[in-house]
């Protein structure tokens, strides 16, 4: 009967391992556990130029909203279709978008800014230049 109830402990206790190496080795992530989609399109519509607008839309179209972003004095938003000139981070939190620097016309000097989906926190991500071959890019 030791024998047995030994028996029935040991083969508890190494159950009890396996099942502790098992927990201790499954992947854990740091950080959130899922990234926040906001299913958007972003898209640029022509008000005349130099009057370029961003904004975004649902998928199905549904729900098209501006988004009001200030730029220093002279840079406007570059809506040539040409260069597909406005994108959307994979998360949709992020707008980056081509701009140029109207008083350097006809020579434009042309920059890559990015701001929050809501136009909030523009920054220049690649300064200006004259005839910048990053918008020859798909960025």
């Amino acid at each position: 009967m030791k024998k047995l109830l030994m028996s029935a402990i040991i083969l508890f206790l190494f159950s009890l391992s396996i099942l502790i190496l098992q927990s201790s080795c499954s992947k854990s992530e740091a950080g959130p556990t899922s990234v926040t989609q906001l299913n958007k399109i972003v898209y640029t519509v022509n008000m005349g130029t130099p009057n370029i607008q961003i904004w975004t839309a649902n998928y199905d179209g549904s729900n098209p909203t501006q988004v009001p972003i200030v730029l220093p004095a002279n840079i406007k938003i570059d809506g040539n279709a040409n260069y597909y000139s406005v994108k959307i981070s994979p998360d949709g939190q992020t707008i980056f978008f081509s701009t140029f620097d109207a008083s350097a016309a006809p020579a434009y000097s042309t920059a890559i800014y990015s701001c929050s989906i809501t136009g909030a926190n523009v920054t220049q991500i690649i300064p200006a230049s004259a005839g910048n071959p990053i918008l020859n890019a798909s960025f």
